[in-house]
């Protein structure tokens, strides 16, 4: 079906336009007519670009009702410790931190002190610490960033991957409870809570622990 023809097959004026674009610039857009989410309904669909008229059942339409959010992963960043080399974190209201992380030889460094040498205790410590601080989750869609321009990041966690690529993840305080997220940069569109850091069992009390147990509180 031409797009001049989407009229005559009920396309005019559908319940849900739906487009996603890939890396390369190109773009699919899926037209949908209304339908309910029962079992065994069909949902009526048309692609732009190729005319084609198809049918979905309603259990694999779900994308077309949801909420932006729910379309997200809800991590920001997720890589394997394996792959790590070095992690920087500068934040506002803890002693920045430096870790080294060498997983093959079981060598580990927080600001210059070996974990390692401490003892197993401190080595599980870390891992915690990581799995929480990849842990942390994104939670509200906004579309335009509430962070002023000129604002400077209250957490900034830089992760040094062994292949040599680098990923910054930071966050900008938005409200007293709140946190904007970005990525290398670029504003991810999502906000979250500070919980993730501040909760019993967040982020700040296994870091606080990596520091007491290191010496360094």
């Amino acid at each position: 079906v031409s797009e001049d023809k989407l009229a005559d097959y009920g396309f005019d004026d559908p319940e849900y336009v739906f487009t996603f674009t890939q890396e390369n610039g190109e773009s699919t857009t899926l037209l949908a007519k209304d339908y309910e989410e029962a079992d065994g309904t069909f949902v009526e669909l048309i692609c732009v670009e190729t005319g084609q008229i198809f049918f979905m059942e309603s259990n694999y339409t779900s994308f077309l009702q949801a909420a932006p959010e729910e379309l997200f992963i809800d991590r920001l960043y997720s890589c394997s410790i394996n792959e790590i080399e070095s992690i920087d974190i500068e934040w506002n209201d803890r002693e920045n931190a430096k870790f080294t992380i060498d997983k093959e030889n079981k060598k580990y460094t927080l600001n210059g002190v070996s974990i390692e040498d401490i003892g197993i205790e401190a080595v599980d410590l870390l891992d915690d610490f990581y799995r929480k601080l990849q842990a942390v989750n994104i939670d509200t869609f906004v579309k335009d960033s509430p962070v002023s321009d000129t604002s400077s990041p209250d957490i900034s966690v830089t992760y040094n991957r062994i292949d040599g690529e680098s990923i910054n993840v930071s966050y900008y305080e938005v409200s007293e409870d709140t946190l904007a997220a970005y990525v290398n940069g670029e504003y991810s569109h999502f906000t979250l809570t500070k919980k993730n850091f501040t909760a019993r069992d967040g982020v700040y009390d296994y870091y606080d622990q990596l520091l007491d147990i290191t010496g360094l509180d």
